[in-house]
């Protein structure tokens, strides 16, 4: 009879566990998880194309070239150019090439092809940020 009793009292007593600890996930997994869900996703998306485009916006080249002196219609391809570089990079290796697009006379209905002339002797090895320079022949 002593050995019915011990298995009943085996049964109806609770189970000793050892307590679990509860830890907290690491910060990488809360941040994993929150990017899963879709408004993570769209503030991820969202802020990765904004850093795209305003880094373009940033590097891209910004030069300015303005005539530094009246024209002369006599002499268009000896007009000086003031060239300034407003971007946040410097700008290398800068040569004079104009081209005309269109050439034609006075009452004839002939035209010549486009060209280009381009001036080596006069290049520009490095315009800073912010930096103006004029070039002339």
């Amino acid at each position: 009879m002593s050995k019915k009793r011990k298995r009943t009292r085996r049964r109806s007593q609770p189970r000793h566990r050892p307590p679990q600890q509860q830890t907290e996930p690491s910060r990488w997994r809360r941040g994993i998880a929150l990017l899963k869900t879709p408004l993570g996703l769209l503030c991820t998306v969202l802020g990765l194309s904004l850093t795209g485009v305003s880094t373009y916006y940033l590097f891209k080249a910004q030069v300015v070239v303005d005539p530094d002196a009246p024209l002369s219609a006599e002499q268009p391809l000896l007009t000086p150019f003031r060239i300034t570089n407003k971007s946040v990079l410097a700008i290398y290796h800068i040569t004079r090439a104009i081209g005309v697009n269109e050439l034609a006379t006075k009452g004839e209905e002939e035209r010549a092809a486009a060209f280009t002339y381009s001036d080596r002797t006069s290049e520009i090895p490095t315009l800073r940020p912010g930096e103006s320079t004029t070039v002339a022949d």
